[in-house]
């Protein structure tokens, strides 16, 4: 199978890696998607329209769904790992100590552009938690059938 015109192609191309090479495409996607992800929770919150959590969580997910997909429950703590490390390291004011991700206590604020931030920080960890405990048949992806 060293020979890619004989390779299974009915999986994904980040599927068909070896296991460092897809270890290093999941912590790519973990990074990249908690990166955009954050700044798009913010997207609406000034109207108390959560489509900016919606589009976070959709995108950490999907994310996370192909981590734990590609490489399994390992592939998947990896992906949580950075993703959760990056989130954490912009909330706290990296690379240049203004904060995305804050909490404001003004009352003439709406409510979710006051918790915004922090409904991101800890939904972003508790979305993986739940996902880690999904059944494994959930992350296969079948085969394509021969014909």
């Amino acid at each position: 199978m060293s020979n890619p015109q004989q390779q299974d192609t009915s999986q994904p191309w980040s599927h068909r890696r070896s296991a460092p090479v897809r270890t290093l495409i999941t912590v790519f996607s973990a990074l990249g998607s908690a990166l955009v992800a954050t700044f798009a929770s913010r997207i609406g919150a000034v109207y108390n329209m959560p489509i900016g959590l919606v589009i976070a969580f959709a995108l950490l997910g999907m994310s996370a769904w192909c981590a734990r997909s590609r490489g399994g429950i390992t592939g998947f703590a990896v992906h949580m790992l950075c993703s959760t490390l990056l989130i954490y390291m912009i909330a706290q004011g990296w690379p240049n100590g203004d904060a995305v991700i804050v909490g404001f206590h003004d009352s003439t604020l709406p409510w979710l552009s006051l918790y915004c931030g922090v409904v991101w920080l800890y939904g972003s960890i508790l979305l993986q938690a739940i996902m880690l405990f999904l059944p494994a048949r959930w992350f296969v992806i079948p085969g394509r059938k021969r014909q």
